[in-house]
């Protein structure tokens, strides 16, 4: 469901990634760091960052919704996940063509659900996986959680695929 093999920051700025592990240490430093994440995982950023890509509907990203995300991000140690995430720290590889590799032969059949709203730089890694003819693809609305946000529709793409 909405397969991607890179964070948001290689996503949207590949061509820094230089940045991206200083970045992540910064976030992991004690004091700094914390300070930093509070910042960045406050109701308001979580808010923006749900409407602009996370969620296709602005108006399903209620105060509720924030409310749980926010209470998510404040678990012991949430940050170093966070961080190694966003930055990249947890990608499984390198580049679009190792991604594909991934699903070569011996697998089982796959169904990769695209949501219609994922941002473009996503939705093209969706689109090529989908296109190397190694996966069957289907259509669901959303954008990158769209289990949360159309859990509906995810689970009859599932049913009939």
């Amino acid at each position: 469901m909405a397969p991607t093999w890179r964070g948001p920051l290689p996503t949207a700025m590949p061509g820094r990634a230089h940045w991206f592990p200083r970045i992540r240490r910064v976030v992991e430093a004690p004091i700094l760091g914390e300070a930093l994440y509070r910042i960045n995982i406050s109701p308001p950023i979580i808010g923006r960052m749900m409407r602009a890509h996370v969620y296709a509907d602005a108006a399903r990203v209620t105060p509720a919704v924030i409310r749980d995300k926010h209470a998510i991000t404040r678990q012991r140690n949430g940050r170093f996940g966070t961080a190694a995430f966003v930055t990249g720290g947890l990608d499984p590889v390198g580049s679009r063509d190792a991604f594909l590799a991934l699903f070569g032969d011996g697998l089982p059949p796959t169904l990769v659900l695209r949501p219609a709203g994922a941002p473009r730089r996503s939705g093209a890694e969706m689109d090529a996986l989908v296109a190397g003819g190694r996966v069957t693809g289907a259509a669901i609305p959303g954008a990158l959680s769209p289990h949360e946000e159309h859990p509906d529709a995810v689970a009859a793409a599932i049913r009939e695929g």
